[in-house]
């Protein structure tokens, strides 16, 4: 079962999410919103699974604050941001479903599908401005998989270890 934060917890928490995922991907020194990218703030994505809103809610507000960087305007702190959201949602429900003998792979599954759901939009948001959309939707992707599945995704199952009970998934 999952412990509860209280409202000012959530709020911090939410915020400092937000803060780290922007500042991660403002000033990282890797390309963050090109064709090619690799937005390391993407291992964030393994949060929601674990805390649900705050998760959700703080990984969306920073992309949207980083987004604010990117060449592509106010499409992509539209689309972008939108990805961001659906993704994490996405993540946080299965992590709501998940109970211990289906960790590991519901994990797998949320980050996975995660991963596909933003080279779907971004790859169609680069189609915008003269990328053919397969091409987009490759080079996202594999950058996402690098971020969120091989990094995020062992992360992803060293959280609970660190303090049992606190993400509601004791070992």
């Amino acid at each position: 079962m999952k412990q509860e934060l209280g409202k000012t917890k959530q709020i911090a928490l939410t915020a400092m999410i937000a803060s780290l995922y922007a500042a991660v991907t403002i000033f990282a020194p890797v390309p963050q919103y090109q064709q090619i990218q690799l937005r390391l703030a993407d291992i964030l994505t393994v949060l929601p699974f674990f805390l649900g809103w705050p998760g959700i809610i703080g990984l969306s507000l920073g992309c949207l604050v980083a987004n604010m960087f990117s060449p592509y305007g106010i499409l992509d702190m539209v689309l972008g941001t939108a990805s961001t959201l659906v993704g994490t949602m996405i993540v946080a429900y299965i992590g709501s479903k998940t109970v211990q003998n289906t960790f590991k792979r519901n994990l797998l599954i949320a980050l996975l599908i995660a991963t596909v759901e933003t080279g779907v939009v971004i790859g169609w948001l680069l189609s915008f401005y003269g990328v053919p959309f397969l091409m987009g939707f490759f080079t996202v992707t594999i950058g996402e998989f690098i971020t969120i599945v091989l990094i995020g995704y062992p992360l992803g199952l060293k959280l609970p270890k660190l303090e049992p009970g606190v993400f509601g998934i004791n070992e």
